[in-house]
């Protein structure tokens, strides 16, 4: 078996930084053609590779900053605010400052590098200097130590994770168009009744739901992951429709979910909404695990299909928008959500909504699942892959 070689970054390809073009010329950004990606465009990205950013810039944009046209299959990675974003050129690209991306030489596979920067991202975070924020310089991460294996080995080892992450990818594909389904089938059957319902029908949020409310009960918790982590607005805060325990932070011991949560926890198909910060985000519970955190409320059904509540809440959340009253940080009172009027379904409608609608969900919720597990998998054998624990022979 050949030796794996210890050597640096900038033996596996080029570092490159980026530049961001005046923003007082509008030229330089007006019906630009170049894709041009900032940390923030990572910060929602959750596939490995990326096409364009929020903004495009123009050829004179470019010309005007030190940034640079980077080819297909180029690594991304977030320098500061924060380190350790990372992804994939699907095209050619440039950065903002924000970037130390590599462009791969020849005797290096770009999905390997790929996945040694993600096993290596702490590391690298770690070098990070700065006083009002930790940022890489370009010599730092041109002489970040690494270890990697022959070409061929590399090829093997990206194909292994790459693997699970198509999987991964292809099952929130799945989800994304799923989600997509249900959406059109609720609008088609209620939005013209639901946007004709008028104050003569008498019929009101509150006559639908009970509502278990936490808010403003913040219980002792830690870092330390355990089977009861706190859903707060953070859990909330991502695409699709059931809770994302990966964006949980915090957790409490299981005297604390036994006895600090006196209004009881959620179960199963309950609604959770945010009241503060990011508004009107929401989630399924599923899983049967966690405890509400403050500013964040569960809706249960009490005469409709949890489905239906989910799609209409959903439906209104501009309205519920319009709702905040807060200063100092967005903020959305319960007593105003539950006088929003809703078109009460009849059993008819509602029957025949409620069957797609909850079959939908139950095959994201396994999606899900299936890749929690793959994760698992994929964590796992990232670093046994990368630190030549698990060896191939040619």
């Amino acid at each position: 078996m050949e030796e794996w070689k210890e050597c640096t970054l900038s033996d596996l390809g080029t570092i490159v930084g980026g530049a961001t073009p005046s923003t007082k010329d509008s030229s330089n950004y007006e019906n630009g053609s170049i894709a041009w990606i900032t940390p923030k465009d990572l910060s929602t990205h959750t596939e490995r590779f990326i096409s364009h950013g929020e903004r495009n810039i123009t050829e004179k944009g470019l010309k005007s900053c030190s940034a640079q046209l980077m080819p297909p299959n180029s690594i991304l990675f977030t320098s500061r605010a924060p380190i350790g974003y990372i992804a994939i050129a699907k095209n050619e690209v440039c950065t903002n400052q924000g970037f130390k991306s590599i462009v791969p030489n020849k005797d290096t596979d770009f999905m390997f590098l790929y996945y040694l920067l993600r096993y290596n991202k702490d590391n690298i975070e770690n070098l990070g200097s700065g006083t009002t924020f930790k940022e890489v310089s370009g010599s730092t991460m041109r002489n970040v130590p690494v270890k990697v294996p022959p070409l061929p080995i590399q090829q093997k080892i990206a194909a292994i994770l790459s693997s699970l992450d198509d999987k991964i990818e292809l099952n929130n594909k799945i989800n994304t168009n799923l989600e997509k389904q249900a959406q059109a089938l609720f609008k088609k059957a209620f939005a013209d009744k639901i946007d004709n319902v008028s104050d003569k029908d008498g019929k009101t949020l509150g006559s639908l739901i009970d509502i278990v409310d936490n808010r403003g009960k913040t219980p002792p918790s830690s870092n330390e992951k355990n089977d009861f982590p706190i859903l707060d607005v953070g859990a909330l805060n991502s695409t699709g429709r059931i809770i994302d325990y990966k964006n949980c932070t915090k957790y409490v011991d299981e005297q604390t979910y036994s006895t600090f949560f006196r209004d009881g926890h959620p179960q199963e198909n309950d609604i959770l909404l945010s009241t503060v910060g990011s508004l009107a985000q929401m989630k399924f519970f599923k899983g049967n695990k966690g405890c509400i955190a403050q500013n964040v409320v569960a809706f249960r059904t009490l005469n409709t299909s949890p489905f239906y509540l989910y799609e209409y809440l959903k439906y209104i959340k501009n309205d519920l928008l319009a709702y905040d009253i807060g200063s100092v940080q967005p903020s959305i009172k319960v007593t105003h959500i539950i006088k929003h009027l809703i078109y009460i379904p009849t059993n008819d409608e509602l029957s025949k909504f409620d069957s797609f609608a909850k079959s939908i969900t139950e095959e994201i919720y396994n999606n899900v699942c299936e890749n929690e597990r793959l994760i698992s998998i994929r964590d796992t054998l990232l670093p046994k892959l990368m630190n030549g624990e698990i060896l191939y022979s040619n």
